[in-house]
């Protein structure tokens, strides 16, 4: 056992992150000791393995969450709220793009519509 330190609350907010994507824990055990090797020893399963059409971002940030060695892992609460905040922007750009585009090819079918009458 290691000392607790700011790393374990970033790894239990990895956990919380993992199921809130997924709807599932990451690590399951019959009982605490297999839950406990689990934890320790094992990696995580990827969100993708849940069917979820989820940015790649997602696994690198759950990935930094449960990181075993917590000097890979979030700094800080503020740095996980930076990149989450990040994540957020970057998604919003992407989907506000989608919609330009989607309203630009309704408004291509409906002037080729009203040109073929």
């Amino acid at each position: 056992g290691q000392k607790i330190d700011p790393s374990s609350d970033i790894f239990s907010l990895g956990i919380v992150f993992f199921q809130l994507l997924t709807g599932e824990l990451p690590f399951k055990g019959d009982n605490l000791s297999s839950l406990l090797y689990e934890i320790t020893q094992k990696r995580h399963p990827q969100l993708q393995d849940f069917g979820r059409k989820l940015p790649a971002a997602m696994d690198q940030i759950t990935d930094k969450f449960l990181a075993k060695n917590p000097r890979e892992r979030f700094k800080s609460a503020r740095e996980v709220a930076r990149t989450l905040g990040i994540l957020a922007k970057r998604l919003e750009e992407i989907q506000a793009g989608r919609a330009a585009k989607e309203i630009a090819t309704r408004r291509e079918a409906s002037r080729i519509e009203g040109r073929n009458r």
